[in-house]
């Protein structure tokens, strides 16, 4: 099965010109990762006798020397990914306005040119693996929710992180020959995970907006335990779910775990469940409201136009 990862060519991708300079199918270019502070190491540092990665003797040395899990983890997994004898392992890299996608050709050695140092003096000692440029998308052509993945928190806080859920399934579906303008099959019921957060936010805004209720803003900021404010009047509907006042509104686009319950009488709306007892809407509540304002379905189904179901 291939695997898909979403990847940075360092902080906001400063490297991506000193590593790939023509940026068309079949360039080659060297994909690097590294910790960002100070600590030289070098990978024969950490080989078997077989000569395979010692993994575990990494992690003990990078967690010696007070680095994060996540740090450890994504070099652990680069050198770990460049090692497998398989050409399914696809690293896709957001530089506007193209999507380039890599596949590896080779095995990661330590670079010590230190073109990736970015204080003088620094000594990165990047890892690198040369990879082939596969397939390059344009940004404006692929859905919302692809197309913003380098703005998406879960993504980009990280050099290399695995795509999941709607994403791999897309990036699957496209690789390795599929055009941006097949549609890809799925079931109703998982249509709305191909949203993007900031369509998720502007779909349950467009569902008060059609209720007669007044929403504050299309999305939510980064305020924790609350993304929207509402205001439900006397004439408003949706009464049978919503009291007069004004309550903040947070917004989940997952449907595992449990929702925190908001404090102040605010009221939380993700994929998953109903409970509404506890002032949590689930995909079920959405999907009535759906049916229950044409317009808004229709805004729906426009913006996931690349999706037969």
């Amino acid at each position: 099965m291939a695997k898909h990862f979403y990847f940075k060519f360092g902080p906001s991708n400063c490297f991506f010109k000193t590593c790939l300079l023509v940026e068309k199918v079949g360039e080659f270019a060297d994909l690097p990762i590294f910790f960002n502070n100070g600590w030289s190491w070098r990978l024969e540092d950490f080989q078997k006798n077989c000569g395979t990665f010692d993994a575990e003797k990494f992690q003990e040395e990078a967690k010696n020397r007070k680095y994060q899990w996540k740090e450890i983890d994504q070099i652990k997994d680069f050198v770990q990914l460049s090692q497998e004898a398989t050409g399914e392992n696809y690293f896709w890299t957001f530089y506007y306005p193209k999507v380039f996608v890599f596949q590896m050709e080779g095995v990661a050695k330590d670079d010590i040119s230190n073109r990736f140092d970015q204080k003088p003096g620094e000594n990165q000692y990047a890892k690198i693996v040369l990879a082939k440029c596969c397939r390059v998308f344009d940004l404006i052509n692929l859905p919302v929710f692809f197309a913003t993945l380098h703005a998406n928190q879960r993504y980009n806080r990280c050099t290399l992180s695995q795509f999941s859920g709607a994403e791999h399934q897309y990036a699957d579906f496209l690789m390795p020959d599929k055009l941006v303008s097949d549609k890809m099959k799925t079931e109703p019921e998982e249509r709305l995970d191909f949203l993007s957060p900031v369509q998720f936010e502007t779909l349950i805004f467009l569902i008060f907006h059609h209720a007669g209720i007044f929403c504050s803003t299309c999305r939510g900021g980064t305020v924790k335990d609350f993304d929207l404010k509402i205001t439900v009047l006397p004439n408003s509907g949706l009464q049978q779910f919503f009291q007069v006042g004004s309550f903040f509104i947070q917004l989940k686009k997952e449907n595992g775990g449990t929702p925190v319950e908001l404090k102040d009488g605010g009221y939380t709306i993700w994929l998953g469940a109903s409970n509404f007892e506890k002032r949590v809407f689930g995909k079920d509540w959405i999907e009535a409201q759906l049916t229950r304002f044409p317009k808004v379905n229709d805004w729906l189904r426009q913006s996931l136009d690349f999706l037969s179901y």
